[in-house]
């Protein structure tokens, strides 16, 4: 993706998060800063807080969410999934490709343009 830096950090922090889930066709859309970012963020805050029982990780934390909306999804059967400020998100491409689902995302034009270029996404 080589307008990086025209997408915020925290797209770029949630898609190396959903990667290192190993969420599907999460890989199309993680970079090189997301890597940094979230390497960064896990030694700085994370770690010195590891010792407060029951905090779960901000990556933790992400996955409950991410795929807490995917089962309610998975539930209502959606035949037009709209996703407003889809950021890096691999929920549109994962329910276009392997479910067949219709998907509109919304999200200014940096972040467009970034999805439509990932390889492998048929992003449009």
């Amino acid at each position: 993706m080589s307008d990086d830096h025209k997408i915020g950090p925290t797209a770029h922090y949630t898609a190396h998060a959903w990667s290192r889930l190993g969420l599907p066709h999460a890989r199309a859309f993680a970079t090189p800063l997301g890597a940094a970012l979230f390497w960064g963020f896990r030694l700085t805050a994370e770690v010195p807080v590891a010792w407060l029982p029951g905090l779960p990780t901000l990556e933790q934390y992400l996955a409950m969410r991410h795929l807490t909306i995917d089962a309610a999804l998975d539930a209502a059967r959606p035949d037009l999934l709209v996703e407003l400020g889809a950021g890096l998100s691999r929920r549109g491409v994962t329910w276009a490709l392997d479910r067949g689902v219709e998907v509109v995302e919304v999200d200014l034009p940096a972040m467009v343009e970034a999805k439509r270029r990932a390889p492998g996404t048929r992003a449009r």
